[in-house]
């Protein structure tokens, strides 16, 4: 795979180097860097992505149909800085984990849908299975903490799926896809436009047997070596393959957009959507004949009113609600420590959770060099939890809990001067269980001529603890209990970046950003006592790197992108690398596009993935046996790796009435590896599919 890469980069930089001359004709419409593109979430208003301060990355639609992208996973992975890992496949029930610049674990990140707070109302997980991707117009991450503006969950950045509006005229789209590991997808969308309303809808149907996941995993257990001539041996712990898993998934996505523009200064805005996402998760350990099963369903809506009163007061309200039902079959030991394979029963986990949002926003230019934003929040959170077994008897007493935040936030961008601009920026949160909250931020964006730009930001976001790890039922988990904290603090973050962005020319732009987070009071199950353990404040870290990323517009039809990520990311105690964080990421893409003269369109990409090695520990123990218990001699740390390098190839026509077909390929070159300790990703995945438009 270094053959690879190095094939690539040399390709990528000769044509860079050497076919711009040959594209000065090349028209203006085919090149749209993310200079000129629009953002809404890094002030929570529209402006141009050079005009920011804030480090901001956008995937476009086109974006996702060039590199092939599948899921939210694919399309996340092309960012620097941006780590997705699914410690279970397509599993739901077992979080995705989004790592934005070593902001590490599943629930650190903001998810929004076109604005809207989809984290779980329960444990803040993100859940990445919610919207289809045929409706997606662009995705939107902040990186970097942004809880001045956006509180609790934004520690390393923000997630905003921006879904498609109505164009002009109606349309219908129809789209069937195939392809091996038992996979199928039917997507149905449609779309419309008049004077004054527009709309869309999209529905989404998946059926895969182990797409992301074989259905075998690596397994670990104890070994023992063979004793050596002094009687001394070794026990430690070893990975070996083993099949027989279940993990298929069924995924239901539904997602909704409507916009009524009543005049030229007020608009209406609807969002709603459903997604259920169920799967198999293996066998049970101690059940015979019996499989791990998850279903999530999530449901959300919101309404937006936005309207310009008096004295350009811009001012917008907006109502939101999501709720979610989990249930987790599994299996539980009646008794505590190790019961008998005998004590085991049938076990249903029903969680359930329902947020609700509140917020009232107002912004004015208040003169030609301060543009205020000001806004009120209220958020409302509910969960449930009950347990039972195959009889539908309580396996422990069913609770409810509840809790609440109020704040107010306040944003000041000032232009200083022509090529200078400021923003500062604060949050005053009130939760109803641990107390109040201030976030500040502070952002800088300095133009030292037509194509070069320096960004600078510091600033402090937090975590609320959620009502899982305050309130959950006391369960049992394995052979000990998880318990509930209600003392818990908020998690916080103290963030710092400093970027420069290039912009070569009219097709070519460069940037490179420096970062540093201190994560501390992050909360973990922590042993208490004996197989006990219990959610506590006591996880801390630091991340510091560098992130490259490269666009190059070579001519009428050839372009690349390079991005790497550099993420030392160290548990501030033990001064060690995190298990299971890569130190080095990066993409290469080199891609091709052909118009025809009757508007049909050829696109091809190819893209090659890095990941270096991703420490896994584990422990060696030698002991010595003469007559009696065995004498523990030493142990030994035994670092397990995962990472390298796979090769995506994705193929795609269209004609100008948008019928087509597409081919894509990942892991084109079928390499066998691992992503963390026990999963074995797939081999080659190839997945065809046919687009009708009517």
């Amino acid at each position: 795979m270094t053959k690879i890469w190095s094939l690539l980069l040399t390709i990528c930089f000769v044509l860079s180097n050497l076919l711009p001359a040959w594209a000065e004709e090349t028209a203006k419409d085919n090149l749209s860097f993310e200079l000129e593109q629009i953002v809404v979430t890094a002030a929570k208003r529209e402006q141009l992505v050079k005009d920011t301060p804030a480090n901001v990355a956008v995937v476009t639609k086109e974006d996702l149909k060039k590199a092939g992208a599948r899921s939210f996973d694919d399309a996340l992975k092309l960012i620097p800085g941006v780590l997705v890992n699914r410690p279970q496949g397509q599993a739901i029930g077992i979080p995705q984990s989004i790592s934005i610049r070593g902001v590490y674990g599943p629930d650190r990140t903001l998810l929004l849908v076109d604005g809207m707070p989809i984290n779980s109302p329960v444990t803040g997980f993100v859940n990445l299975n919610i919207v289809p991707l045929e409706s997606v117009e662009r995705i939107e991450v902040i990186k970097g903490g942004y809880s001045a503006l956006y509180g609790s969950n934004a520690l390393g950045g923000i997630v905003n799926i921006i879904t498609k509006a109505g164009k002009e005229g109606k349309k219908t789209n129809f789209q069937v896809e195939k392809g091996n590991f038992g996979t199928y997808n039917y997507l149905v969308s449609t779309q419309g436009n008049n004077n004054k309303t527009s709309y869309n809808l999209s529905i989404e149907k998946n059926h895969t047997d182990n797409f992301l996941y074989n259905d075998e995993r690596y397994v670990g257990g104890m070994y023992q070596s063979p004793p050596r001539p002094d009687n001394t041996y070794d026990m430690y712990w070893k990975y070996t393959k083993q099949d027989g898993y279940n993990l298929d998934y069924d995924g239901l996505k539904i997602n909704g957009k409507w916009k009524y523009q009543q005049n030229d200064k007020t608009t209406w805005n609807f969002i709603s959507g459903y997604s259920k996402n169920e799967n198999g998760n293996g066998r049970l350990e101690h059940i015979p004949n019996a499989d791990y099963e998850n279903k999530t369903e999530q449901y959300y809506g919101g309404m937006e009113y936005k309207t310009i009163l008096g004295n350009q007061l811009i001012t917008t309200i907006k109502l939101y609600q999501t709720n979610q039902e989990t249930e987790n079959k599994g299996e539980y030991g009646l008794t505590s420590g190790m019961p008998p394979v005998t004590n085991y029963v049938r076990s249903l986990r029903e969680v359930n959770g329902k947020a609700r949002k509140a917020e009232l926003q107002m912004e004015k230019a208040v003169n030609e060099k301060n543009y205020l934003t000001f806004g009120l929040d209220k958020v409302w959170n509910e969960a449930d939890w009950e347990m039972t077994d195959s009889a539908n008897s309580n396996l422990y007493t069913p609770t409810q809990a509840s809790d609440n935040n109020w704040a107010f936030y306040l944003q000041d961008e000032m232009k200083l001067n022509a090529k200078t601009d400021l923003v500062l920026g604060g949050r005053y949160d009130k939760h109803s269980k641990f107390g109040d909250n201030f976030s500040p931020k502070a952002g800088v964006l300095h133009r030292l001529n037509e194509k070069i730009i320096l960004r600078a930001n510091a600033g402090q976001s937090f975590k609320a603890p959620t009502l899982e790890e305050l309130f959950s039922p006391k369960w049992k988990m394995g052979s000990g209990y998880n318990n509930p904290n209600p003392a818990l603090q908020p998690e916080k973050v103290d963030s710092y970046d400093f970027g420069i962005e290039k912009s070569f020319n009219e097709k070519s732009k460069g940037t490179l950003t420096f970062f540093q987070n201190k994560m501390k009071d992050f909360i973990v199950l922590t042993k208490t006592s004996g197989m006990d353990s219990q959610y506590q404040n006591v996880g801390s870290a630091k991340a510091q790197g560098m992130e490259l990323g490269l666009t190059n517009k070579i001519d009428d039809h050839w372009s690349s992108s390079i991005s790497y990520t550099y993420n030392d990311l160290k548990d501030s105690k033990s001064k060690k690398r995190l298990d299971g964080y890569a130190l080095h990421t990066g993409t290469v893409g080199l891609y091709y596009t052909s118009k025809y003269q009757d508007n049909n369109k050829f696109t091809a990409g190819l893209i090659a993935k890095m990941s270096s090695d991703k420490n896994n520990t584990s422990t060696k123990t030698t002991y010595r046996k003469i007559m009696g218990p065995p004498v523990k001699l030493g142990e030994e740390k035994i670092i397990y790796t995962y990472g390298g390098t796979t090769l995506d190839l994705n193929l795609n026509w269209q004609n100008k009435n948008g019928n087509g077909w597409f081919i894509n390929v990942q892991n084109l070159t079928d390499k066998e590896y691992a992503e963390g300790a026990n999963e074995c990703l797939p081999g080659r995945a190839v997945l065809a599919g046919a687009n009708f438009a009517f």
